[in-house]
C-alpha cells in the first residue's frame, strides 16, 4: 500500500525490467501533475506519488500499484490518517455547482487490462454512480425524453404493425385462442431504449446500495434514487447488451448523451452480471481520482453553506483561473484551496506568489469593486484534522483566519476532513 503523500517508496520485490523512468500525469489538469513516477537507483526501483489516488499497472499484466488516501498530518511526519474520501463526495452533493463536476474527479483507463483488487478498495464505483446519479436527477427534472421504439404485443381481435405468423400459430395451437395475435409495431413514449439503458444502470445501483459497505449511510444518494426512480416506473428494464453497445449518442440532448455514458460504464464495470456486485474480488480498469480537486469541491461547499451566491468558482480572466472569490458586503478577498496539509506548521512561498498574483489582476480588482491599485486580501484554505474547522461561519468568519506574519491581506485557515476511524 503506498500512502497518497509526495514521498518516495521502494518497491519490494519488484522485477520490471525497466528501460527507463516512466511517470503518469492526471490527464484533466493544465498543468502537469504526476499521479506516480516510477525510476531505477542503484538497482533499486523506486516510486514517488502525488496527491491522486487509484489502481494503475506499473507493467501490464506484470506489477500494479494501488494508491489509497493517506496523508501525514503531523509536523513530525509519524501520524499517518486515511481520508474518509467518500464523506467528502457525499457532501458536494448539497450545491448543484459542486454536484455537477464529480466527474471532472476522475480518469478511467477502460482499454488497460484490468486489476483484480478487494471490493472493500474499490475507490471507483462511488464516483461513477453519484455522477450517474446527479444526470440522470437533471434528466427527470427536464422530464424523460419520448421516441418511437419497436415493441411485441398480443392483440386481441386485431392487428397492428407487422403480424408474427409463427408466435401467433404457436399461441393458438398452445392456448386455443384464436382471436389472439402477436404483433410488432412502433409505438411513441418513453420506453425506449435510452430510457431502458438508464433504468437498467439504476437497478445496477440500487443493488450496490444495498450490498455495498462503502454506501453506508450515504443518505444524499438514497435521495437522489427516490426523486430519480418514480420517474422510470413506465420504462422496461428489459435491454439487450448489444442493443447497449448500438446506442449512440444525440447531440440535441446533452444530459441523455452524459447519461448514456455512464450508464454504460456502470454496466459495464459489472461486466453486465447484477450478481458480480456481491463479489468479494472484482476487476477494476486502471483509474485515478484527483483529491485536490476533491478537496477544492469540499472548500466550496463550506463557502456555500456560509456565503451562497457571493462565492465565485474558478473566476477566469487573462488566462488565469482563480479557485474563489468571496464578494459578500463584509468580506472581499482571493480565496485558494490547497490540498497540502502542510500549511498547518510552515510557508509554501510558491503557493503565496500564486494567490497574490491572482489578486492583482484588474478584472479581479473590478469583479469586488474595488480601484486597480488596492490590495486585495488573499486566503489560502488547507486540511487540517486537529483544530480545523468544520464549518464556516459567516458571522465570525474574519475571526478564523490567521494572517501570515510576514506578509500584508495574507491569511490561512484550516478546515476539517473526514477521516476514516
Amino acid at each position: 500500500m503506498i500512502n497518497a503523500e509526495h514521498k518516495i517508496k521502494i518497491l519490494e520485490e519488484c522485477d520490471l525490467l525497466l528501460k527507463e523512468a516512466y511517470e503518469y500525469s492526471f490527464p484533466k489538469r493544465r498543468e502537469k501533475q504526476l499521479c506516480y513516477s516510477v525510476w531505477k537507483e542503484a538497482g533499486i526501483y523506486k516510486i514517488s506519488t502525488g496527491y491522486f489516488i487509484g489502481v494503475d499497472w506499473i507493467e501490464k499484466k506484470i506489477k500494479h500499484t494501488q494508491v489509497h488516501p493517506k496523508l501525514n498530518f503531523n509536523k513530525d511526519r509519524e501520524e499517518i490518517r486515511e481520508v474518509d474520501y467518500l464523506k467528502m463526495l457525499f457532501g458536494c452533493l448539497k450545491h448543484q455547482e459542486t454536484a455537477k463536476l464529480i466527474g471532472d474527479l476522475v480518469i478511467v483507463k477502460w482499454d488497460d487490462p484490468q486489476i483484480e483488487i478487494d471490493q472493500k478498495q474499490d475507490m471507483l464505483t462511488p464516483f461513477i454512480i453519484i455522477d450517474f446519479l446527479n444526470t440522470a436527477k437533471k434528466i427527470v427534472k427536464k422530464g424523460l425524453k419520448k421516441s418511437y421504439y419497436k415493441t411485441t404485443n398480443k392483440l386481441n381481435g386485431r392487428i397492428k404493425g407487422k403480424l408474427l405468423i409463427k408466435n401467433t400459430m404457436n399461441l393458438h395451437l398452445s392456448k386455443g385462442n384464436v382471436l389472439q395475435n402477436i404483433c410488432s409495431y412502433d409505438e411513441f413514449g418513453v420506453d425506449n431504449l435510452e430510457n431502458r439503458l438508464l433504468k437498467k444502470a439504476l437497478e445496477y445501483v440500487k443493488h450496490y446500495m444495498m450490498s455495498s459497505p462503502l454506501m453506508k449511510g450515504a443518505s444524499a444518494v438514497s435521495e437522489m434514487i427516490s426523486y430519480i426512480a418514480p420517474a422510470f416506473e413506465n420504462v422496461s428494464s428489459k435491454i439487450e447488451v448489444s442493443d447497449i453497445k448500438q446506442l449512440k449518442s444525440n447531440t440535441l440532448f446533452k444530459e441523455y448523451n452524459e447519461g448514456i455514458r455512464l450508464a454504460k460504464m456502470i454496466l459495464r464495470r459489472f461486466a453486465y452480471n447484477i450478481s458480480s456486485i456481491n463479489s468479494t474480488k472484482i476487476p477494476t480498469p486502471p483509474f485515478w481520482i484527483d483529491m485536490p480537486l476533491l478537496f477544492e469541491l469540499h472548500v466550496l461547499s463550506l463557502l456555500k453553506d456560509a456565503f451562497q451566491s457571493d462565492v465565485s468558482y474558478h473566476f477566469s480572466t487573462y488566462g488565469n483561473e482563480l479557485d474563489f472569490i468571496l464578494n459578500s458586503t463584509d468580506v472581499k478577498m482571493v480565496i485558494d484551496a490547497k490540498y497540502i496539509p502542510s500549511w498547518k506548521w510552515k510557508r509554501d512561498h510558491e503557493n503565496i506568489r500564486q494567490v497574490s498574483g491572482y489578486a492583482r489582476l484588474k478584472k479581479v480588482s473590478e469583479e469586488l469593486g474595488f480601484e486597480s491599485d488596492r490590495n486585495i486580501d488573499c486566503l489560502i484554505i488547507y486540511p487540517d484534522i486537529e483544530t480545523g474547522f468544520q464549518n464556516i461561519d459567516k458571522e465570525e468568519f474574519k475571526n478564523t483566519l490567521v494572517p501570515l506574519k510576514e506578509y500584508n491581506g495574507i491569511y490561512k485557515l484550516g478546515v476539517s476532513i473526514p477521516l476514516i476511524v
